[in-house]
């Protein structure tokens, strides 16, 4: 067999090799690269964020990686030979290059080997996605209070702690780094990069004054860019846009409890409104607006009966489906039949829409 062949067949087998085995047989060269699931882990020291300078994550295998610069914040690390030597208040020691992730442009190492490293001692709150280091009384004391006011707050408010959110009050990105409870009444405390920290109190099972940051990323990502049509039946009345108007938005933004919107209208000029704030960012613009034109889901209408939809208006003959694009839907409804057939009546405030067999065939105001 020649070289060439040789190296043709050898070049075969590794490829197959290489698609045949399980993606996480490759998982120890680069656990977050390859990871599924690298989750944001919230890690205090000495009971203090720390986690709003070095970032930690969740691999698959359920490892936490953490940071290698975080050693920072409790003592020093620079780089020595093939790898890095770390210098605690407990502990010095130097840590191999191989014992060290790259991922997105930061040296990890795990929590494990961290611990091994510093001397610190940890505490993984898995269920919370949370890890606890001190290196003292001091840390251990503040960090043993912060797990004994969460253990009072209730479960589904108590899987905030540790979150990254974004503060409708602050209009900032924060942490929520304590939580406690009182009668009916969860008191929450929101940290900021900048170190500073306000108060909330949620009372009983009422939405919190904050979303998660991965909503608000959401949000920001999904609507900027997209194209909506106005549905004036849903938006305030103070809205600029016409009923049905095709926009597209350039911009979206939480600031001062609303939500403000820049967007171009189908006339080409720029528009700038503000939505109300609801408790799902999922909720800030669905339900004002349709995702498509309508006038592409009944090509069959006829210019006329568009026209009327457009203006907020009604006509003899309509069916149910063009009274709802036209006036939204109903506060209430009737139905019963009589000799003239069906009958269906539609209430609008004090206006009474009469269906006869399936369109309006009147409508008075009482």
């Amino acid at each position: 067999m020649t070289i060439q062949r040789k190296g043709l067949l050898a070049f075969i087998v590794l490829s197959l090799v290489l698609i045949l085995l399980p993606h996480h047989s490759f998982a120890a060269k680069n656990a977050l690269e390859q990871s599924y699931k690298d989750v944001r882990y919230t890690t205090f020291i000495d009971g203090n964020l720390a986690s709003h300078k070095d970032q930690a994550y969740l691999a698959d295998g359920g490892t936490v990686y953490i940071p290698i610069k975080m050693f920072k914040q409790i003592g020093s690390i620079v780089a020595s030979g093939n790898g890095f030597q770390v210098k605690t208040k407990l502990k010095e020691q130097h840590i191999d290059k191989k014992d060290t992730i790259l991922y997105k442009g930061t040296t990890y190492i795990s929590l494990e080997k961290f611990r091994a490293a510093s001397g610190y001692s940890v505490k993984n709150e898995e269920n919370l996605m949370v890890a606890f280091l001190w290196g003292d009384e001091k840390g251990s004391a503040k960090t043993e209070k912060i797990m004994k006011d969460l253990s009072n707050v209730p479960k589904e408010q108590r899987s905030d702690f540790g979150e990254k959110i974004y503060s409708y009050k602050a209009d900032q990105v924060g942490w929520i780094v304590a939580m406690s409870r009182s009668s009916i009444i969860t008191d929450v405390t929101i940290q900021f990069v900048n170190g500073k920290t306000i108060q909330e109190s949620i009372f009983g099972s009422e939405a919190p004054n904050y979303c998660y940051y991965y909503q608000y990323e959401r949000f920001i990502w999904l609507y900027q860019g997209a194209e909506r049509w106005a549905d004036k039946n849903a938006l305030p009345s103070s809205n600029p846009l016409y009923h049905l108007e095709k926009i597209k938005i350039r911009s979206v933004e939480i600031k001062s409890h609303k939500v403000i919107v820049k967007a171009t209208r189908a006339s080409g000029k720029s528009v700038s409104f503000q939505l109300p704030l609801t408790n799902d960012p999922n909720d800030f613009l669905d339900g004002q607006f349709y995702y498509t034109d309508p006038r592409e889901d009944y090509p069959k209408w006829s210019s006329s009966i568009w026209k009327a939809i457009t203006k907020q208006q009604i006509q003899i003959g309509m069916t149910f489906n063009q009274v709802l694009l036209s006036w939204g839907g109903p506060s209430r409804t009737s139905e019963y039949t009589s000799a003239l057939g069906s009958i269906e009546v539609w209430v609008y405030g004090n206006t009474y829409v009469n269906f006869h067999n399936g369109k309006v065939h009147s409508w008075s105001r009482y």
